[in-house]
């Protein structure tokens, strides 16, 4: 998505893929963070550039790119998750996760995640080897 800077009128870009289907959904992201409603974003249709303050970019920014990082670590998790448990044992574990890592505050998302990740490590995957745990 490109992001204009409203302070220097720089063109930046915001993106977020989603990782098994490769459709873009930072609009979305944004959207559900009630960036339109609230302001913090002024979208121009025209142009479908969306104009946001440098703090707000830079701020989006990190969280994209914790987000992505946390979610690769999920899907690992959950890998090595399944190949030491069953059906219907790694769904309940999956729900477990996400909600111990549910939150409406964005800024809690990335150290929610990553809390839960070392907890759920400890708990269910202990002496578990897999390249991606780390």
């Amino acid at each position: 998505m490109k992001i204009k800077i409203r302070e220097t009128g720089e063109i930046k870009h915001l993106e977020v893929i989603d990782r098994k289907t490769g459709v873009d959904w930072t609009s979305d992201l944004l959207g559900n963070a009630g960036c339109y409603v609230n302001g913090d974003i002024q979208f121009d249709d025209d142009t479908g550039i969306g104009t946001i303050s440098l703090a707000d970019y830079e701020w989006w920014n990190d969280y994209i790119h914790a987000y992505e990082d946390d979610e690769e670590e999920i899907a690992c998790l959950f890998d090595a998750l399944g190949e030491k448990y069953e059906y219907p044992r790694i769904d309940e574990i999956k729900a477990e996760f996400f909600y111990a890592v549910d939150s409406a505050d964005y800024n809690d998302h990335h150290n929610l995640k990553q809390a839960a990740l070392v907890d759920f490590r400890e708990r269910y995957l202990l002496g578990c080897v897999s390249d991606c745990i780390k």
